[in-house]
Order: C-alpha cells, then sequence, then structure tokens
C-alpha cells in the first residue's frame, strides 16, 4: 500500500507540473484551467516553504560553519589514542606514502606531523544541515557516511565533533582547519538475516533494516563523507531472531538540475521527465513526513 501510495503522488506531482510548462501541447491546454483551479502549485503553505529552504541550503555554499580554533592552546582537548589513530588514518587515506605522521614518530622529510589537540563542538551547521553529537541531539548524531571511496552507505551515531589545525603536506606555510566527526557505527545484517528485509525490495525508497548495536571501536570521518541523516526505529519480526533491528531510512535530499526547481520551465519537459523527478517526489515524502522524528 504504502508503493501504491507513493507512485500516485509522483505520478501526481509530474502532471502538476507538465501543466505548468510554457511549451505546453495544445492537446492539453483544454484542462490547464480546470487543473489548475483545482489542484494548485504544488510548493504552496508550510510544505512549499520547506522545500524551497531546502533547496536554497543546498544551492548555498555560504551556510556553513566556518572551522576554527578559538580557544588558546592551553584549553584544547587532547584526542585519546584510538581516536588520534584515527585521525591519521582519516588524514593519510589514500596517500601512499603517508603525508602526516605522529607527534610521537621520528621527523622526516615531505611530511607533517599531526597535533593530537583538538576544539570540541557540540553541534555544527555543513550546507545548511544540522550535525550534533548524540548527547546534545540524537535525531541529529544519526548519519549515513562513506569512507574510502566506497559507495556503500554506512550508517553510524555522531559521538564526538572537532576541529583540528594542520599545516598541509606540500607547503608548510599553509594552514588547514576542518571539522572532524568521531563515529561508532551500526552493524549490518548477515547474508542469512539480509534475506528476511522487506524493504530491500524497494531500492527508491532507500530504507533498509540493520542491527541496534555498534561496531567495537569508532571512526573519524571528514564533513565530506557524510552523506545525509537517517530516521531510525526499532523493527521486530519473527524471521529476525537474535538480536534488536532498526530501520534505517535514508533522509538525503539530493538536489536535482535546475530544470526541476524551475517547476518545469527548462528543456525536456521539466518534471514531467520519469526518472528523476520520481526520486526528488520520494524525497519530499519522507522529509516532510518525518519531521517529527527530530530532525533539523
Amino acid at each position: 500500500m504504502e508503493l501504491t501510495i507513493l507512485k500516485a503522488f509522483c505520478r501526481g506531482s509530474n502532471l502538476k507540473a507538465l501543466l505548468r510548462q510554457d511549451n505546453l501541447p495544445d492537446a492539453f491546454r483544454g484542462i490547464q484551467g480546470i487543473f489548475s483551479q483545482y489542484l494548485k502549485s504544488p510548493l504552496t503553505g508550510a510544505v512549499g516553504e520547506g522545500l524551497e529552504a531546502q533547496a536554497q541550503a543546498h544551492l548555498s555554499d555560504d551556510n556553513s560553519d566556518t572551522p576554527v580554533i578559538s580557544e588558546k592552546p592551553n584549553k584544547l582537548t587532547e584526542l585519546s589514542t584510538d581516536q588520534y589513530q584515527s585521525l591519521l588514518e582519516c588524514l593519510n587515506e589514500g596517500r601512499h606514502p603517508a603525508s602526516y605522521i605522529s607527534y610521537e614518530d621520528d621527523p622526516r622529510p615531505f611530511v607533517c606531523v599531526i597535533e593530537p589537540r583538538v576544539q570540541d563542538w557540540q553541534t555544527v551547521k555543513l550546507k545548511g544541515v544540522s550535525y550534533a553529537c548524540v548527547s546534545s541531539h540524537v535525531g541529529n548524531s544519526r548519519v549515513l557516511f562513506t569512507v574510502g571511496g566506497e559507495n556503500f552507505e554506512r550508517a553510524g551515531e555522531i559521538r564526538r565533533i572537532f576541529t583540528h589545525r594542520r599545516a598541509g603536506p606540500a607547503t608548510k606555510n599553509v594552514v588547514v582547519t576542518e571539522f572532524f566527526f568521531v563515529l561508532r557505527q551500526f552493524r549490518e545484517l548477515s547474508v542469512q538475516q539480509a534475506s528476511y528485509d522487506p524493504y530491500r525490495q524497494f531500492p527508491l525508497l532507500s530504507t533498509r533494516l540493520c542491527v541496534d548495536d555498534f561496531l567495537d571501536g569508532e571512526k573519524v570521518i571528514r564533513g565530506h563523507n557524510i552523506i545525509s541523516h537517517f530516521a531510525g526505529c526499532p523493527y521486530e519480526s519473527p524471521e529476525l531472531r537474535g538480536g534488536k533491528f532498526l530501520v534505517v531510512l535514508s533522509l538525503n535530499r539530493p538536489l536535482p538540475k535546475p530544470k526541476y526547481l524551475a517547476r518545469g520551465r527548462g528543456d525536456k519537459g521539466g518534471w514531467a521527465t520519469a526518472s528523476p523527478p520520481l526520486r526528488l517526489d520520494l524525497t519530499r515524502i519522507k522529509d516532510l513526513a518525518l519531521r517529527g522524528m527530530g530532525h533539523d
């Protein structure tokens, strides 16, 4: 039933966009006035304001907090041994040989020593989206992320946010200050358990199950590794036993091409095109329907 409702919403939205085009075929002009009278613009009221705000947040590069170190050196906190090692792995990802080394290692030419002291943040905004430590806001701490150039989106929970300052590896005259996130990753289902996941047969919903438990250890990632928030709720099924499970619903807000934001006035029919609008409309449904779950 849920899939039927989603398809009906998408078809209705695409039909609205088709009838708003300036180059509407003559066969449709007779019903344009009647249709517009009873089904007004899909971007009105609180819903429209929310969607427009999301689009503007993604279009603006200035809607992000600036990573800074404002505390005095003696006020900065020191990373734990495991978090410091994970930070080094994060910075050296894809670099062979390593460009950054520990302060405990012997100095070498053409590499930079990474300091273990950082400034902590409870919340941070990147491209208009708020992220927070779990101790501050549970909803804004749950994210989907990637590592090591992989396409697979992992589910995790932000335990710590900090800014770190370092010298660039190419020249010591460049100082880089950057946000980093310490996460714990939720366990994925085993192959056998995944066969009982009812959501995986609907890939357009961007929803799946995972184990409501964490892998050992923590991982440090950069801001660009975060894909989006996700909404989670407990899941029970007689087929799945031996633990607790979590529904992971992606809240990804992919920015469409400008022709879709132009409400059908772009080339090739705008929103009347089939595949991209389906993804966009599903995102609208998920985002607006789950606002009450505590995500900014």
